[in-house]
């Protein structure tokens, strides 16, 4: 039985390097990207034409409007409602340039990437007090700690890398103003975001 913890515990060790390695990759793909377009990706106004996919809109009860080139990545965290917006077409656009592994395909929440925590990983124009993030869902409670040790100053509420537990159903809608101010709880599953570094 010990055995079998020492193992899962190996396990998750080599999960939280593979996605803090992960998120640098990202940064300097963000990097890469914005030094071959003039534009982040899903933000260019120009990108659907040069990349070949739909405009980058978002659904608004006044109908759909458009808000690429404000050198923002748009949107919220979870938004069934713009399949293409820019949260979303960043990861297609990103894929189609070659700096992200992955479908190009896919839109809407079928185009986050999954985490190895079981959950997702996705752009957020804001979430948890913080501006330009990339969330992951599904983190447990140690590989949380561990992410926010190897990334940032290992404070669930300071810093560019914040969490708050999971508290709703499905896990996508986890949208907060603010983090948890409570340490880090093993037994807890977290939403985890990180204000990437450009």
């Amino acid at each position: 039985m010990l055995a079998v913890v020492q193992g899962a515990g190996l396990i998750d060790q080599v999960r939280v390097m593979v996605t803090a390695q992960q998120l640098r990759s990202l940064d300097a793909s963000l990097r890469s990207f914005q030094d071959r377009y003039t534009a982040l990706p899903g933000d260019g106004p120009n990108l659907h034409r040069v990349l070949n996919r739909p405009e980058a809109r978002f659904y608004t009860p006044a109908g759909f409007i458009d808000l690429t080139g404000n050198g923002r990545i748009d949107g919220d965290f979870f938004d069934p409602l713009s399949p293409t917006g820019e949260q979303y077409m960043a990861w297609r656009d990103l894929r189609t340039a070659g700096f992200w592994p992955g479908d190009a395909g896919y839109i809407g929440l079928a185009a986050m990437p999954e985490n190895l925590f079981g959950g997702v990983m996705g752009f957020a124009a804001a979430n948890l007090g913080l501006d330009a993030v990339v969330c992951l869902t599904a983190v447990p409670g140690p590989a949380a700690r561990a992410l926010d040790d190897s990334l940032d100053d290992g404070a669930i509420a300071t810093g560019t890398v914040r969490a708050r537990i999971r508290r709703s159903e499905p896990e996508l809608r986890n949208v907060y103003p603010a983090p948890d101010t409570t340490p880090y709880a093993d037994a807890a599953t977290y939403l985890v975001c990180r204000q990437w570094q450009r």
